[in-house]
């Protein structure tokens, strides 16, 4: 039968190593979630009379959706907008690249949590540490389960069918051509 000893210094720099990493799983989902609600409503088009407006400044020109400068001295520096419908062709590339990352997110918390799983069962293995010690572990471990729980935007819902549906259409599109 082998013994297997817990190394105190190599868990706890696993440890801290995933803690890091929760750290940026975290910062990722969030910013994951702002940049998901941005395109639900940039590709809704909510708000929107057809022409992104212009952003604000104090120098009275005018934009127009046809890229013309706004400069009265014919220059190119001018301020440039556009409509809409320009921004489309980039419609189907963003939501794909949005489920491509939230598959990616999802796939990491999956595998982290598995991590920490073996980590949690290694512990309870382990016969010399003492109750203080696996709790003061098992904590850390609990606070890093939740750090790696990948909680999908509720906007997502909106952009998978969305995306489901142009892609069963392409699909349809494909067989009869």
């Amino acid at each position: 039968m082998s013994v297997f000893r817990l190394d105190p210094d190599k868990f706890n720099q696993r440890l801290s190593q995933l803690e890091s990493a929760g750290q940026k799983f975290d910062t990722a989902q969030h910013q994951f979630a702002v940049a998901a609600q941005a395109i639900a409503g940039a590709t809704t088009g909510a708000g929107s009379s057809g022409r992104l407006s212009p952003p604000p400044s104090g120098s009275g020109s005018s934009g127009s959706s046809s890229g013309s400068s706004s400069s009265g001295s014919g220059s190119s520096g001018g301020e440039h907008w556009s409509g809409i419908g320009e921004l489309d062709q980039f419609h189907s590339p963003l939501h794909s690249s949005v489920i491509v990352l939230d598959g990616k997110l999802s796939s990491i918390s999956r595998n982290q949590k598995a991590a920490i799983e073996r980590m949690r069962r290694a512990l309870h293995s382990f016969l010399e540490l003492n109750e203080s010690e696996k709790s003061a572990y098992l904590g850390r471990l609990q606070a890093l389960d939740t750090k790696f729980t990948y909680r999908r935007p509720e906007e997502m819902a909106d952009i998978i069918k969305s995306y489901n549906q142009a892609r069963s259409a392409f699909e349809a599109l494909s067989k009869t051509v």
